[in-house]
């Protein structure tokens, strides 16, 4: 299938095409990243199906021959999406920190975020980065006339991506997405990403057309979030790892033993001795016989037995796939409750905090991981929406930061008790927008705040003034009645 894969890619793959026409340097690139993004198609397909539960229970053959059993059961797990979705919500990218003298890149970054939704591209983005160990982030150049913003940014997981990674610089030397594909499946629109142009690609009938956009960013419009990379694999590693693709094999077979065993709790398997099996035929074709008869074998010799094997129990199999869990909750940190399994005495909050810490940490990490690149995008924006080279952005952005949300996702009680203290220490905290943001964190919400705030405190001030004024105009006028001093 790879080989056949292969060959396909190599004919899809242009070495010619009209309008702008394309280099044999840029066939080369293309073929060379086809040939990458081939290499893991099938593993990250397999990913993929993991995450989305539709995985078929690999049979061993031992308990049931038939794989029949196994295609009627079809038993699903979706462990593999709680490992990859409880991390990924704990990672909430909320914009950019600022210092106070970059107001005005502020506003523009601020225009570009918005209108490109950067808070539900990033979570995409992160969802598809921890299923297949990276993703990648395209900055555009907007086209004005569909109402495009000046920078557009695109997501694309690994299935329709690759990237060339450059180990001296550390960065991404050149890139590739597939942008349209037509109903067979056949390639109709690639975009190759290199250090000074993007090469637009479009496939109508058996023919390409190139479109070549320059820059000057002298570095790819192309930025990959990567997680838990290595020196060997510097384009990161999957969540859904090895071992846990296996613990879900595992509890997919599991599934299927316990439905089959409750089968059988519910219609036990009988025995017959001394009986004619003729007579069977027409007294147990169902379980739902509502009487039988028998009689003595042919002979007529020996009185007719019927009994009951012991049913299996279903103990055995909730106490191993509970085990399983345990595992599973072991090698990715997702707390034993958020799979299913519950125990008779409700956990305290220490405990339930001790279960999340090894989650927490996870997503601090990954935070780490997705900060440098998340920075390299921002640059990226504004580069291209102020049609600024990399370097000149890079300048103007200095001091810039992601900011994310915190991980530990604290209810609205502890944050209260923790912002009490924080102002008690520190009272002139309370006067700053940061701190009003971790008690509401709603955007929404701390902005109708400070409006009203802000239009409390005018008041206060003009009823101030007013009453001083008043009062100087009382004094004054007492004053004057009173006539002049007497010496």
């Amino acid at each position: 299938m790879v080989d056949s894969v292969a060959n396909i890619l190599a004919i899809q793959a242009p070495a010619s095409a009209k309008g702008d026409g394309i280099t044999q340097d840029e066939t080369a690139k293309i073929r060379e990243l086809f040939g990458i993004w081939n290499a893991h198609l099938m593993r990250n397909q397999e990913k993929s199906a993991y995450y989305n539960a539709e995985i078929n229970v690999q049979n061993l053959q031992l308990a049931f021959k038939d794989d029949q059993v196994a295609r009627v059961v079809s038993p699903s797990v979706s462990w593999a999406a709680k490992a990859v979705d409880m991390l990924a919500e704990r990672s909430q990218l909320d914009f950019y920190a600022f210092p106070s003298d970059k107001n005005g890149t502020q506003a523009l970054l601020k225009t570009l975020y918005a209108s490109n939704d950067l808070d539900n591209l990033y979570r995409q983005a992160t969802i598809s980065e921890l299923i297949h160990g990276c993703a990648c982030f395209t900055v555009t150049r907007g086209d004005n006339t569909y109402g495009e913003p000046q920078a557009v940014v695109n997501v694309y997981s690994a299935l329709n991506s690759a990237l060339k990674w450059n180990m001296r610089h550390k960065s991404v030397e050149y890139g590739m997405t597939i942008t349209k594909t037509d109903a067979d499946g056949t390639l109709t629109g690639i975009n190759l990403f290199t250090a000074d142009e993007v090469l637009s690609l479009s496939r109508d009938d058996n023919t390409w057309t190139a479109t070549r956009y320059l820059h000057n960013m002298q570095r790819p419009l192309v930025e990959p979030i990567v997680y838990a990379p290595t020196i060997d694999n510097p384009l990161g590693k999957s969540r859904i790892s090895r071992t846990v693709r296996s613990i879900i094999n595992n509890a997919l077979r599991e599934d299927l033993r316990a439905e089959i065993s409750a089968e059988i709790f519910t219609v036990p398997q009988r025995y017959f001795l001394n009986v004619d099996t003729d007579q069977l035929k027409d007294n147990f074709k169902t379980y739902w016989n509502s009487y039988f008869l028998l009689s003595g074998d042919v002979d007529g010799e020996s009185a007719p037995t019927a009994g009951q094997f012991s049913p299996p129990g279903i103990q055995e199999h909730l106490s191993y796939k509970r085990a399983l869990a345990a595992e599973f909750a072991g090698e990715t940190g997702i707390p034993l409750s958020s799979l299913g399994i519950t125990t008779d005495n409700p956990a305290s909050a220490e405990a339930i905090m001790a279960a999340r810490e090894d989650l927490i940490r996870q997503a601090e990490y990954l935070n780490q991981c997705n900060r440098p690149h998340m920075l390299n995008i921002a640059r990226l924006m504004y580069a291209v929406a102020a049609n600024k080279t990399y370097t000149e952005a890079c300048a103007e952005l200095a001091g810039v930061f992601p900011y994310f949300k915190r991980t530990d996702m604290p209810s609205r009680a502890a944050i209260a008790d923790m912002a009490l203290k924080e102002v008690q220490s520190i009272p002139e905290l309370s006067e700053t927008r940061t701190f009003l943001r971790q008690l509401f964190p709603d955007d929404a919400e701390l902005t109708v705040l400070l409006d009203e705030l802000k239009a409390t405190r005018e008041s206060k001030a003009t009823d101030n003034l007013i009453n001083q004024i008043a009062n100087s105009v009382s004094a004054k006028e007492k004053h004057a009645s009173q006539g002049p001093d007497e010496t």
